[in-house]
């Protein structure tokens, strides 16, 4: 019986992991059966098992996160690295001893391209809709546009979100063009 280093037995772990996109590739037809991910998970529970001898789904999971989270820190430097200016000599080169196998997820790692809350419109439409019963107090009522808005052009937003806020004991539509 030949005795696997840690290292070679993690090794079979990635490889066996890269091997089974229906559990990291999201454009995968079967990244959504969860048949097929049941029997992946089962196979690297194999792969483990030379270094966790009671390896369970669970201690897979945990694994593979364990192994995706330092791989985003270590691509992060990277990529900030590059960003920053540095010449191709000093460009942050990752500590990782696994990094390289692991540079199948960088398309899974990269985030798609979001719409912050600092880059919506100007054009926030809000209507007054009464609450639910009648109100006692004799305040004055809170103005429709009660947010401040900043000085500098921004860009406009999709008309397809609302939200309801409750400021100060009135609900309020907002819809918020984009």
């Amino acid at each position: 019986m030949t005795t696997v280093s840690k290292k070679d037995s993690l090794l079979a772990f990635i490889d066996g992991y890269r091997s089974l996109p229906e559990l990291w590739d999201t454009a995968c037809v079967s990244y959504s059966n969860r048949v097929k991910k049941a029997a992946a998970y089962d196979i690297l529970i194999e792969k483990l098992k030379p270094l966790e001898p009671n390896a369970t789904r669970d201690s897979v999971v945990k694994k593979i996160n364990n192994l995706r989270s330092v791989f985003r820190k270590e691509l992060k430097k990277v990529n900030e690295s590059k960003k920053s200016g540095a010449s191709a000599n000093d460009v942050y080169v990752p500590s990782l001893w696994y990094f390289g196998e692991l540079m199948f997820l960088v398309d899974q790692e990269t985030p798609d391209d979001s719409i912050s809350t600092n880059e919506l419109g100007n054009d926030i439409n809000e209507k007054s809709v009464a609450p639910s019963s009648p109100s006692t107090s004799s305040g004055p009522t809170p103005t429709v546009n009660s947010f401040a808005q900043p000085s500098r052009k921004r860009k406009s937003a999709p008309s397809s979100l609302i939200s309801l806020q409750r400021p100060r004991g009135i609900w309020k539509l907002k819809t918020m063009s984009f």
